[in-house]
């Protein structure tokens, strides 16, 4: 299935250059019923206001009604929250999303077929952003191309009725609502208006996560008790790819930090939201000989993680205690697992200390690529290991050293 479809090209050039961000407010939001009945909901990235737009990205993000959890994320921006924190919030977001780009930082598949239906029609490319991309965003997985034939169709009568907007009025013509949104529907050849209520926006839910190891659970609420263990559940900065066959994830991690610092604890890494993450926190217990008298956590992600166990084990879970200590432990291991914050030039391993070697998208690869099992490194394609070898150079020496290993490559 092609990428993109020959109606979805030409909607998106028109798109860009009807320019109807600039009629919009930051915040706007429209309805639009579509022709198999359903209704999505329309945020317009526009340069006014504090979210996406602000940052220079034109596009759109179409949600269902469902999604729009991430909505409020993207068109006010992370106000309040810190970077751990806006960071899970993106990683959480579910909709299409239409954002144009250079060609050089867009997927080559969607530069190629835009340059494919340039050339069939005759156009020039013009423009800083000369191509877009179009990705279905699913919580917590790297965003996909469209393959769900209701999405493609959905996007096509998206841009149909943006651009018929941005011929109607654009932004001046929507009227300004106290308790509702604008809603249209298309009507022979034209669209219809009406007033509609916004659905009421649920934030992303957190199933509570069982903990079912009753003999553990015993075990653990006979220990000894003693002190204070702070805990986030947070996401990596960066997507990791389990093997071939998987989608590559902002994998979950949960920090865990004892107040008294008489011991320490890694962090734990996992793909999925389940009981893996507590378990692997039961058996450090274990080997200590005692929990903590209380745990303290600032979100209800966290606290439906460990609820179960703590209650099992006897011990004491209180939400938002120690929220200025859990805050900056989560800053400081985002701020650390940043691609964007790593310096090479102090460490001595690092074989390419001129300038060119910060490229950050090689600095990107080193990161995902250092955080990688070995299982994950082998498991990877063909043509992403001859990507890599041919900037070998550029690498870490311990990093050439072991994809030298893992790999198989020769001198």
């Amino acid at each position: 299935m092609e990428a993109l479809t020959d109606a979805m090209i030409a909607g998106a050039l028109e798109f860009k250059k009807n320019k109807i961000w600039n009629t919009l407010r930051g915040d706007n939001l429209i309805a639009l019923t579509f022709v198999d009945g359903t209704v999505g909901y329309i945020h317009v990235f526009c340069p006014k206001g504090d979210g996406y737009g602000s940052l220079g990205i034109r596009g759109f993000a179409l949600y269902r009604a469902d999604e729009l959890y991430g909505y409020r994320f993207m068109a006010r921006g992370p106000l309040g929250m810190s970077e751990a924190e806006a960071q899970v919030q993106w990683s959480l977001r579910s909709c299409i999303e239409l954002h144009f780009a250079p060609k050089d930082r867009a997927s080559p598949v969607f530069v190629e077929a835009i340059r494919l239906y340039r050339a069939e029609m005759g156009l020039r490319s013009t423009g800083k952003n000369a191509s877009f991309e179009i990705f279905r965003y699913v919580p917590h997985l790297t965003p996909q191309c469209l393959t769900d034939p209701k999405d493609r169709t959905h996007t096509e009568e998206t841009l149909d009725f943006l651009n018929w907007l941005s011929c109607h009025g654009g932004g001046e013509r929507l009227p300004a609502f106290n308790d509702g949104i604008p809603c249209f529907t298309a009507c022979t050849g034209t669209y219809r208006m009406a007033k509609v209520e916004l659905p009421p926006i649920k934030e992303y839910e957190f199933p509570k996560v069982p903990f079912p190891n009753e003999v553990l659970a015993h075990r653990l609420k006979s220990a000894g008790k003693r002190g204070i263990l702070d805990c986030n559940l947070v996401t990596l900065p960066t997507m990791v790819m389990d093997g071939e066959d998987e989608i590559p994830c902002y994998p979950w991690v949960l920090l865990a930090c004892p107040e008294d610092e008489e011991y320490t604890m890694e962090p734990y890494i996992y793909r999925r939201f389940d009981e893996k993450m507590v378990e692997a926190l039961a058996e450090t217990f274990v080997r200590l000989g005692f929990v903590p008298r209380e745990i303290h956590v600032i979100n209800e992600r966290t606290g439906n993680l460990l609820e179960d166990f703590c209650r099992k084990t006897g011990i004491h879970l209180a939400m938002g205690k120690s929220r200025k200590v859990i805050e900056d432990l989560s800053n400081e291991f985002f701020y650390y697992m940043d691609p964007a914050n790593l310096d090479y030039e102090e460490d001595s391993d690092f074989s390419g200390e001129e300038d060119d070697a910060r490229d950050p998208d090689l600095l990107e690869i080193i990161h995902k690529l250092t955080l990688m099992s070995d299982d994950m490194i082998q498991s990877m394609p063909d043509f992403i290991q001859q990507a890599v070898r041919i900037r070998s150079d550029e690498l870490p020496k311990s990093l050439r050293k072991r994809l030298s290993r893992l790999w198989g490559w020769k001198k």
